[in-house]
């Protein structure tokens, strides 16, 4: 059997986590204590340092948040090594929730917090957080795994008993 065939979706993950991991600390180094306004009331890079999770939740809880997103990561990694009905879909779904995950986790670990810079002003109403691209990853990652789950898993049903 062919490598790529055999792992196929374990090495679309890695890429998915590894270029996730560059372009997030890559504009993070960018945007770096910078202020712009791109679309003015839209969108806007205000950069800010943000010690806890969004809108500061566990400001001051750097040691859990670390340990947390360590256990968080393992998990998916446990379940996705045990999950049998892998796609790309799939695949690219958990590799942005890993490398979301890593972005922010290196973050913390080499400065204690995360560096924050985009700003959506068009939700400033409802007190939006400032995030990243880790955070932007993340979310799209857990979006494209809940689709996943609803529309494209098929239970099986060869584990349920019969009646």
């Amino acid at each position: 059997m062919c490598f790529f065939k055999k792992y196929k979706y374990w090495i679309i993950i890695i890429l998915i986590v590894v270029l996730a991991v560059a372009i997030d600390l890559l504009t993070k180094s960018y945007f770096f204590e910078k202020e712009l306004d791109l679309i003015s009331g839209v969108i806007s890079i205000f950069f800010i340092w943000n010690p806890g999770a969004a809108w500061g939740i566990l400001g001051d809880s750097t040691i859990f948040l670390i340990l947390f997103s360590i256990i968080i990561i393992v998990g998916i990694l446990i379940f996705n090594n045990k999950f049998k009905q892998k796609t790309v879909f799939y695949s690219i779904g958990i590799g942005l929730v890993i490398g979301g995950a890593i972005g922010n986790l290196v973050d913390r670990l080499i400065f204690g917090a995360v560096r924050d810079f985009i700003s959506l002003d068009f939700l400033s109403f409802i007190n939006f957080p400032i995030l990243n691209l880790a955070d932007a990853f993340l979310t799209f990652g857990a979006i494209i795994l809940v689709i996943n789950f609803l529309f494209f898993y098929k239970e099986d049903k060869s584990f349920k008993k019969s009646e």
